[in-house]
């Protein structure tokens, strides 16, 4: 039950604990149904921690069977999408020994942050992966625990930050074949050139072109 809760809570993330329950079993009319505090919810939470959610993330993470053949494809390949975001988290000791608030011009941010990477099928937006950590690991550090989920049969889109030479040759080194923009500047090295005339630049590495 208090897992259910902790996923209604997503639901509504502008309700209390209380609230959240009171929705959560409103359709349960005839049946005697507890009425904790929002003490108890909260202590509740913090027993059940955080593992049974990281199980039912791994359980139902990747495209599930039935959506697998609908989700967006291009000449075959499974088309993704990768890319980074900040969340905030609790301005508690324990967080801020492990994440930091960061400071800019209006002010910085009131809370710790963490860096969220996520691996997306487009088309669907169902998410095959998630690693989290604090922001001053970059999002190109981070997304090399995601490799674990690329796979043959993938194409990964990414915008010009993950555009590392490292980076492109180890998800290549995963069966996946990707495409990232890079800057208008940076110049590639030539690797084949067609026969209408444009040419295809990259770098040289594992299944390159």
């Amino acid at each position: 039950m208090v897992v259910y809760l902790l996923l209604a809570a997503c639901l509504f993330p502008d309700l209390g604990y209380p609230q959240v329950w009171y929705r959560l079993v409103a359709g349960l009319d005839g049946l005697d149904v507890a009425t904790p505090t929002a003490g108890a919810l909260c202590q509740a939470r913090r027993r059940v921690g955080a593992t049974p959610l990281r199980f039912l993330f791994d359980l139902l993470r990747g495209p599930a069977v039935g959506t697998a053949m609908t989700a967006s494809r291009w000449r075959g390949l499974l088309v993704c999408a990768i890319d980074g975001t900040t969340m905030s988290v609790p301005d508690s000791p324990a967080n801020l020994a492990e994440y930091r608030k960061h400071r800019c011009n209006n002010g910085g941010s009131g809370y710790p942050l963490l860096r969220v990477m996520v691996p997306v099928c487009c088309g669907t937006r169902i998410v095959l992966d998630a690693v989290s950590g604090p922001t001053i690991s970059g999002e190109t550090t981070s997304t090399y625990d995601l490799l674990r989920s690329l796979h043959p049969g993938m194409i990964v889109l990414a915008d010009r930050n993950f555009g590392a030479q490292k980076l492109l040759a180890a998800t290549s080194a995963t069966g996946a074949q990707s495409m990232v923009r890079c800057q208008h500047g940076r110049v590639l090295p030539v690797l084949r050139r067609w026969a209408d005339g444009p040419a295809c630049r990259g770098w040289v590495g594992p299944r390159s072109g």
